[in-house]
């Protein structure tokens, strides 16, 4: 069996310019309140962005009853359904019901926080994750 180095032919057929990128969106609900139904727009992504995750972190929790859809105007719960800003300070759990999974295209999207009940106190961390592929026009 042979074996071929390929090293120097790899990224010269078509460029490769992905890149890991992390959109870190603070929301503190005690500045800015979000009242129940509501939804609130909190970042447009960029042109080419591919999402890998979506990760919330409660850094002060409501106080009462408090829970958060996260998601676009096509799904309103497609990065998170659910979440509890009423639990533990930390990393907010998934239901696991969410739509949008690694490698969903989110190119230039709104996205939303959607407040299933009144929130006046809680603040928490959305971060995105992903990359951005070049190729997309």
């Amino acid at each position: 069996m042979a074996i071929v180095d390929i090293r120097d032919r790899v990224g010269k057929n078509r460029p490769q310019s992905s890149r890991r990128v992390e959109i870190p969106t603070l929301i503190d609900t005690a500045a800015i309140n979000i009242a129940s139904g509501d939804s609130a727009l909190f970042v447009k992504t960029p042109k080419g962005f591919v999402h890998e995750g979506t990760d919330v972190l409660l850094l002060t929790a409501e106080g009462g009853t408090a829970t958060i859809d996260i998601g676009d105007t096509t799904d309103p719960d497609g990065l998170l359904d659910g979440g509890n800003l009423n639990g533990a300070l930390g990393l907010v759990a998934r239901a696991g019901t969410e739509a949008y999974v690694a490698g969903k295209p989110l190119s230039e999207k709104e996205l939303y926080v959607l407040a299933n009940n009144a929130l006046d106190a809680a603040k928490f961390l959305v971060i995105l994750r992903g990359y951005i592929n070049d190729d997309v026009v």
